[in-house]
């Protein structure tokens, strides 16, 4: 019965250890191991997406705060360092195709302020 023990409160050890390295959501969950290359990248995108209100936020502040740079061809508005970074999530996430990414991007309405 000791080793039993023993062996039953190792493994209790051992599964919390192994929860605690993993990452957390921004909801603070620890989420599941998937099972497969499918699973796992579906769970990466969940975790990206979960993201996209934020930074959308963020872009809506930066378009509306830049400054104008005036070119001999007429004025514009540049994008920023931080600018170009959310435009490239949002590129890459639209090349990925995926359904779920695509649909995250137009409930976060980012697209418009990318344009």
């Amino acid at each position: 019965e000791a080793a039993a023990a023993a062996a039953a409160a190792e493994a209790v050890a051992e599964d919390a250890s192994s929860s605690a390295s993993r990452p957390r959501t921004p909801q603070g969950e620890v989420p599941s191991a998937p099972t497969t290359e499918e699973q796992q990248m579906d769970s990466v995108l969940s975790r990206v997406c979960s993201y996209l209100p934020g930074l959308a936020d963020l872009l809506r502040t930066l378009v509306r705060h830049r400054r104008l740079l005036a070119l001999p061809l007429g004025t514009v508005r540049p994008a920023g360092p931080s600018a170009r970074e959310i435009l490239g999530l949002v590129t890459a996430l639209v090349r990925s195709g995926r359904h779920k990414a695509l649909m995250a991007l137009l409930e976060a309405d980012v697209v418009p302020w990318c344009v």
